[in-house]
């Protein structure tokens, strides 16, 4: 009963994981759009200006990166526990904690980089910013769904993220309005 339980937590936290993937979806992207020829361009801000906004982007990519290392190392060690038939629960149970509490602070840190980021450009220069990752994410899923169209077989992904496409690539659960 108790691997059971432990089998169907697994099987709900990676279907969380598969739902957050949409919004790192939107992140790069958005990640890409962020160049400094871009924000000096588009944005008129100066070179000192852009470099402070590429550094918190960086600096929130490098924290993601390794979030994303210790979660690997993680479910590697849970795969590990519950390969025996006498898989220690209460171990998997704090492993599963562990990486849950690990979500949760890099879900915090995208808020905050969200947050500083905005500060920094204003108001007016966000809004330049977030219309401009709305047409790159529209243009990226266009170009998706022709080329799945083309080859002959579906689009693995049209169906979930159709619904993502008008929106600006924002933490889960939070508004930045």
């Amino acid at each position: 009963m108790k691997r059971i339980a432990t089998l169907i937590i697994l099987i709900c936290l990676t279907a969380v994981t598969v739902m957050g993937q949409n919004v790192d979806l939107q992140l790069a992207v958005a990640t890409q759009a962020l160049t400094q020829n871009m924000l000096m361009e588009q944005l008129g801000l100066s070179e000192e200006e852009a470099g402070k906004i590429l550094a918190l982007q960086e600096q929130y990519r490098l924290s993601k990166e390794q979030t994303t290392l210790e979660l690997n190392i993680l479910k590697a060690q849970i795969a590990q526990k519950l390969y025996y038939a006498d898989a220690d629960t209460a171990e998997v149970n704090r492993l599963l904690e562990k990486a849950s509490n690990l979500r949760l602070a890099q879900e915090k840190a995208q808020v905050q980089a969200y947050q500083q980021i905005r500060n920094e450009l204003g108001e007016e220069n966000w809004t330049k910013l977030m219309q401009h990752t709305r047409a790159v994410l529209r243009n990226r899923e266009l170009t998706q769904n022709k080329t799945g169209e083309d080859s002959g077989s579906p689009s693995s992904g049209s169906s979930g993220s159709s619904s993502q496409s008008g929106r600006s690539p924002q933490p889960s659960g939070s508004s930045s309005r």
